[in-house]
């Protein structure tokens, strides 16, 4: 496994904080590789919920933000079912890419980098149509911000005191259309320049 894990390092995409396979037979491979990876004797892959969240939904699941074990950072988790040629579990590969490369498509020109954040929002399904709360899924404030891998990252939700202001933001996010808009948020006037990312 280190020759094809050396092989889709070099390949890309850049920014993927581990590589990592775990088998049904206990076997944990992590590329790369470093002392102190696994956060105690006792981390069991095939109990996380990246592991068995493949395994029930058998097919691509992403998990996240989520506190990394070894360095704290935020990532978010892409994992995946494998299956021996009959067919049966084998086990759960995957990748954990960090926030900034995740977040790199809606990077900022430096000159206008200056007092920015970047958020990756999503409309809360279980919300009413009329009224959707907006969630902040990621940030980039949040990339390094170290800690407990076992602590449950907290989704904070956007909120405007104009509510018909964000009705219409929120409206554009809900259409995918780009737009620009003044706003308050946290006490301050900003300007909020939004629109769809790219595919990652």
């Amino acid at each position: 496994m280190v020759a094809v894990y050396r092989e889709i390092h070099r390949l890309g995409p850049a920014g993927i904080l581990w590589r990592y396979t775990s088998i049904e037979n206990g076997l944990h491979m992590t590329y790369p590789g470093s002392e102190g990876q696994l956060p105690s004797q006792t981390y069991d892959p095939r109990k996380q919920p990246w592991c068995l969240r493949a395994r029930a939904a058998n097919n691509v699941v992403r998990m996240g933000p989520l506190v990394d074990a070894a360095t704290g950072k935020v990532t978010i988790t892409i994992a995946a079912p494998l299956h021996h040629a009959d067919g049966s579990f084998a086990g759960v590969t995957a990748i954990d890419p960090t926030i900034p490369d995740i977040l790199a498509d809606m990077r900022l020109a430096e000159r206008w980098a200056a007092g920015t954040e970047e958020m990756r929002v999503a409309i809360d399904p279980r919300s009413d149509p009329c009224e959707p709360r907006v969630i902040v899924v990621l940030r980039s404030r949040n990339a390094d911000s170290g800690g407990d891998w076992q602590r449950q990252i907290q989704f904070e939700e956007l909120q405007s005191r104009d509510a018909s202001q964000f009705r219409a933001m929120a409206g554009d996010f809900q259409a995918g259309r780009p737009g620009v808009r003044r706003r308050n948020y946290q006490e301050r006037s900003c300007l909020w320049a939004y629109g769809r990312s790219g595919a990652r």
